[in-house]
């Protein structure tokens, strides 16, 4: 009796070996539950394994082993053989088969009814196809999953340009895949939004820049290597309409034209405008009146002016000797002592009438302006010894 319930035993323990040891290595541990084979592939799966799990060449023990897995590894399972036992999955460019047993499907959050699962993107371009077949993928990179492939001539959305690659984010198949932008050729005849147009503001003089070059070449551009259109000498007053890019080039006007020229070898000047005020006007009595840049004899000299040449003064400069005045278009500083003041200066001097030359009873032009009275004192005497002389003879 008991040698028929230990065969009875040994029987049962044979027949259920293979659900406490492990297929492909031996080890004993419970395994998973198999998916059915009606499982929709492809699907991504984790390997659980106590240890290493087997691949093999086919779907079976019998067939060699080809390489094996850790667990925690996730592996792409592409097909299901044997009702659902054995995972055809992807292995370095080729396939391999496991045991269904040591695979967990990885299940996808599926997105909130609700919610669009793609955002909606802007086109930035629209683009056609220049390559016979174009493929399109999942990622951007070339390794990545194939979605799709493209004709020549088929027009494409661009939505997103990838940093520092040359891949392309499109619409495809009401959602979002990449493509490579070198087979891709731009549509240049979209028609963009119509840019706000701004009238330009015309040019303003900033400042009037007299010359302290003795040839200062005058250029077509904003650059040494530019045309020269001209030259400037010491003394000369350009104006100014501004740095170009920050300097030191500026922009000037020369012969009617604008062109540009090295602020380096030009004192700037603000400009005196037609509103400042004129206090008085003077008229030069020097032979070499020295402008300078502001009222200190230590300050930058900008020119001179000469005996007889008219000056407007628009301040008087505290309680000293110095005058703002104008200079050539500019604003600069001179002194007053050498300046002979004009009456009434905001009105021009009137032009005296003419005088006739008074006759005196001799009929002799008599010199305007201040009479010498002897010597008109002497003819009178001269005369009357005269008419005695005549008397007497």
């Amino acid at each position: 009796m008991r040698r028929r319930v230990f065969l009875f035993a040994l029987v049962a323990v044979v027949l259920c070996m293979p659900w406490f040891t492990d297929l492909h290595k031996g080890s004993v541990f419970q395994p998973l539950t198999a998916e059915a084979a009606t499982l929709d592939v492809p699907f991504d799966g984790t390997v659980v394994v106590s240890s290493a799990l087997n691949v093999r060449s086919g779907p079976g023990t019998s067939y060699d082993r080809v390489g094996q897995l850790r667990n925690g590894s996730t592996v792409k399972v592409l097909n299901v053989h044997n009702q659902g036992q054995w995972y055809e999955i992807e292995m370095n460019a080729s396939t391999g088969f496991v045991h269904s047993s040591y695979i967990q499907k990885i299940e996808k959050d599926v997105p909130d009814q609700d919610v669009p699962s793609e955002v909606e993107r802007e086109v930035l371009d629209r683009a056609v196809v220049t390559a016979n077949t174009l493929v399109v993928r999942d990622r951007p990179n070339g390794s990545s999953t194939i979605l799709g492939r493209l004709t020549s001539g088929t027009e494409v959305e661009i939505t997103e340009y990838q940093e520092n690659s040359r891949w392309v984010m499109i619409n495809y198949q009401s959602g979002n895949a990449y493509t490579h932008l070198d087979y891709l050729r731009i549509e240049e005849d979209q028609a963009p939004e119509p840019p706000e147009i701004v009238q330009p503001e015309p040019d303003r003089i900033t400042s009037i820049g007299i010359v302290t070059h003795r040839n200062l070449a005058i250029r077509h551009a904003a650059s040494g290597t530019a045309e020269r259109v001209g030259g400037a000498t010491t003394g000369d007053a350009l104006e100014v309409y501004g740095e170009v890019n920050g300097g030191p080039w500026v922009k000037v006007r020369f012969n009617n034209r604008d062109a540009y020229t090295h602020s380096g070898h030009l004192t700037l000047l603000d400009v005196a405008g037609s509103s400042l005020p004129i206090i008085e006007r003077g008229v030069v009595n020097h032979n070499n009146l020295a402008v300078r840049t502001s009222p200190s004899g230590s300050s930058k000299r900008v020119g001179a002016l000469t005996r007889g040449d008219a000056v407007i003064i628009h301040e008087r400069i505290g309680s000293g000797p110095w005058v703002k005045i104008t200079f050539k278009g500019g604003i600069a500083y001179t002194h007053r002592d050498y300046l002979r003041i004009q009456d009434n200066p905001s009105t021009p001097e009137p032009t005296p009438p003419a005088v006739t030359d008074p006759v005196d009873e001799l009929g002799d032009v008599v010199a305007t302006g201040i009479v010498n009275t002897s010597s008109r004192l002497a003819v009178r005497v001269s005369l009357m010894v005269l008419q005695t002389l005549l008397d007497i003879y």
